[in-house]
C-alpha cells in the first residue's frame, strides 16, 4: 500500500489561528480540499462561533478563513491508511514547521 500524502497548507500573512487536524480523509484528499465531507461538521462549527453562513464551494470556504485570520494544517505529512479513520494510520512522516 503507498503512502497517503495530505494537502498543503491553508495559511497567509494574516493567520492568527491555526487549526491541526491529522490526515485528511479520502473524499478530502480526492478533491484536494480541507473537510469537504458533508458529514463532517468542521464548517458548521465554524459558521457558528463566527455567527456567518459559510459557502458550500471551496473558494468561499477559503475567503471564510482568510478574512477571520484562520489557518489549516495537518501534523502528517504522510502515511499509511486504510479508509479514513485516524486510528488506522501507521508509518506517519509528520509535516515540516510552516509558521
Amino acid at each position: 500500500m503507498p503512502l497517503t500524502k495530505g494537502l498543503e497548507p491553508v495559511v497567509d500573512d494574516q493567520s492568527r489561528i491555526l487549526i491541526l487536524g491529522t490526515l485528511p480523509g479520502g473524499e478530502s484528499l480526492r478533491k484536494g480540499e480541507y473537510y469537504t465531507k458533508n458529514s463532517n461538521q468542521f464548517w458548521r462549527i465554524l459558521s457558528r462561533i463566527h455567527g456567518e453562513q459559510i459557502n458550500l464551494d471551496y473558494e468561499s470556504r477559503l475567503e471564510f478563513l482568510h478574512r477571520h485570520g484562520i489557518a489549516l494544517w495537518d501534523i502528517i505529512k504522510k502515511a499509511k491508511r486504510v479508509g479514513s479513520l485516524d486510528k488506522n494510520i501507521s508509518k506517519a512522516a509528520l509535516s515540516p514547521t510552516i509558521l
